[in-house]
């Protein structure tokens, strides 16, 4: 999976990926993931949770930090 810090923050994805074998692509919209989290908020919570250990950037604690507070979310 490649891609959540745009879901998360809401933001441009500048993920790239190079498959060394098949793979199959799927993608979900900001959209669609707003709509699952919406109805799912502990997903919305888990991957949230995710991105801010898997990055340990200053800059990305800081947004997940601010958008953490908003309702929506």
């Amino acid at each position: 999976m490649f891609g959540e810090i745009s879901a998360v923050l809401n933001c441009r994805s500048s993920a790239s990926v190079i498959c060394k074998n098949y793979c199959t692509v799927a993608a979900l919209s900001i959209e669609d993931y707003q709509g699952v989290t919406q109805q799912f908020p502990r997903l919305g919570e888990k991957m949230a949770h995710r991105v801010a250990v898997n990055n340990r950037d200053p800059l990305t604690h800081f947004f997940i930090n601010k958008v953490s507070r908003v309702d929506y979310l």
